[in-house]
């Protein structure tokens, strides 16, 4: 018997079950939930493509920009704001550093745990917690780069804690940089231009 694969649903364990077999709520939920990632899907296409020539946009101008004093855009290239004539729109590029620790990073985190066990019960509680949340990992095991540096403002009248603030700084690597671009401009009832929300960093 030859099965019309459009007459079955597959559920989460890979079975085939009939489609008059599944509630009409359940198949209009299925029907919603894939239209609507479809259109995810193409909204998300739809964005990359308008990154890309964005991004082209604004290394041309610059490049062209800058040729006029016979230099060549390139290297280690820095932050760009771009006005328009009335200075109502302005788009920024953002190069940020993308830091990491090395090994010496568990250095810091054993001298810090030595300083919250030697210290006294009168330390603010709240400070030891923080010192201690700072070095939690996310799901893929990554320390927050924020947090540990957050530690430096911090200067406790402690020798092993001046040497964990060493062991920070000497265990930051470079691992590359992020370009970000932001978007703004002037509306009616606001000096300042306003952020135009795209989120184009993780697409």
């Amino acid at each position: 018997m030859t099965i019309d694969p459009n007459d079955y649903l597959e559920n989460h364990l890979g079975h085939l079950i009939p489609k008059d077999a599944i509630p009409p709520i359940d198949l209009l939920r299925d029907d919603t939930v894939k239209d609507i990632i479809a259109k995810a899907r193409a909204m998300n296409e739809m964005i990359k493509t308008f990154k890309e020539e964005i991004f082209r946009e604004v290394y041309d101008f610059v490049e062209l920009s800058l040729s006029q004093y016979g230099v060549k855009w390139g290297g280690v290239r820095g932050n760009i704001t771009l006005r328009s004539f009335r200075g109502d729109c302005m788009v920024k590029l953002t190069i940020a550093e993308r830091i990491a620790f090395d090994e010496r990073i568990q250095a810091a985190k054993t001298l810090i745990d030595e300083c919250i066990h030697n210290w006294t019960e009168e330390s603010r509680s709240e400070v030891k917690v923080m010192m201690k949340d700072a070095f939690n990992t996310d799901k893929e095991g990554t320390i927050s780069v924020h947090r540990v540096l957050s530690l430096r403002k911090y200067d406790f009248d402690d020798p092993k804690w001046h040497t964990a603030m060493r062991a920070i700084i000497d265990s930051i690597l470079s691992v590359g940089t992020k370009e970000y671009m932001h978007f703004y401009q002037r509306v009616e009832g606001n000096e300042k231009p306003q952020p135009i929300p795209i989120n184009l960093a993780n697409v």
